[in-house]
């Protein structure tokens, strides 16, 4: 998989599912991602929700993605649909977390390394193969843990399915 560059958008702690797509919304059963897409961080209180897309890349606090299970699908499609690159953060709600990767969307976990290292505005460069991050507006560096093998496989596929398929079709 090649680095993942774009610019920071820093989110706080316990930014949840409702937060992205507020759950007064269900489109789980119609899959109409784009109006999702619609109602990003809709009731956030973020005031750059508008401006954030294409290959930007999110750095939250702890326990991104928290909220019922029933709402990451369209939460994590809506972000994808955005254009959003990339999710990093101290600590993810477990399934949350699992559901992006099946998705093919990177979401992974870093600690507080990447928070410290940039601030909304700043381009960063997060190579997930070596786990190199480097702040493209400082110039200061992070040695992180890479991303596992396997994960790396399903992401470079496009999520689990394709992955999966590709690995029955070999």
């Amino acid at each position: 998989m090649p680095s993942l560059r774009g610019r920071v958008w820093q989110l706080g702690d316990g930014f949840s599912c409702h937060q992205i797509v507020p759950n007064r919304f269900d489109f789980r059963r119609t899959a109409d991602w784009a109006a999702a897409e619609e109602h990003l961080f809709e009731e956030s209180g973020l005031s750059f929700a508008g401006e954030i897309g294409d290959g930007d890349l999110l750095v939250a606090g702890t326990s991104f993605g928290r909220g019922h299970a029933h709402y990451h699908l369209q939460a994590i499609k809506a972000l994808q649909r955005r254009g959003v690159g990339a999710v990093f953060a101290v600590s993810f709600n477990a399934i949350f977390q699992r559901t992006a990767i099946n998705e093919g969307f990177p979401a992974w976990a870093y600690g507080s390394a990447l928070a410290e290292l940039t601030v909304t505005g700043h381009e960063l460069d997060v190579d997930l193969d070596t786990g190199l991050a480097r702040n493209l507006s400082t110039g200061q560096e992070r040695k992180l843990s890479p991303v596992a093998e396997v994960v790396r496989e399903i992401l470079d596929a496009g999520g689990l399915e394709a992955s999966t398929l590709a690995r029955l079709t070999k």
